[in-house]
């Protein structure tokens, strides 16, 4: 999840750039760069584990502030077209992590836990996914599909 924040509070330089408003792009980074200090800053006085905790507190808020500050204002984007591709992942991860710490309770190890976990977060994205985005999804298994029935064997050197 916190990877997923961070890509969706750091938005694309191009759009910066394309627009001509690089003083908004900079004003932008100096203002994340001081909110991520801060929350290390302020998880230091408590323990590693509020580091944490406060770096992903830090990206959530940064994902809604980058929307608000420079997409909104670059592209006039609504909220609701900016944050439907980050659902699937996100309920994914939130899923598999959940699962994650109940599958403590099952025998075996790491291994295990990890395994399952991932498994039942990418099946999750997968169906969020297909339920979001039904024609894009489509399409590509269509695609895939074409591909490999149409898939020739490789020339081989004689």
């Amino acid at each position: 999840l916190y990877m997923i924040f961070i890509c969706y509070g750091n938005p694309v330089g191009g759009l910066i750039m394309a627009t001509g408003k690089t003083g908004l792009g900079l004003i932008w980074e100096l203002t994340a760069s001081a909110v991520r200090a801060a929350a290390v800053l302020i998880g230091c006085l408590v323990s590693l584990t509020a580091v944490v905790w406060w770096q992903f507190g830090a990206a959530a808020l940064l994902s809604v502030l980058s929307y608000r500050i420079l997409v909104y204002r670059l592209c006039g984007m609504d909220w609701r077209r900016f944050v439907t591709p980050l659902l699937p992942a996100g309920v994914a991860a939130a899923l598999a992590g959940g699962i994650s710490l109940l599958a403590d309770l099952l025998p075996g190890g790491v291994v295990v836990r990890t395994a399952v976990g991932l498994g039942a977060g990418l099946a999750v994205y997968l169906a969020l996914y297909r339920l979001l985005f039904r024609r894009y999804f489509n399409t590509y298994i269509r695609y895939w599909l074409v591909r490999k029935a149409s898939a020739t064997p490789a020339p081989t050197e004689e």
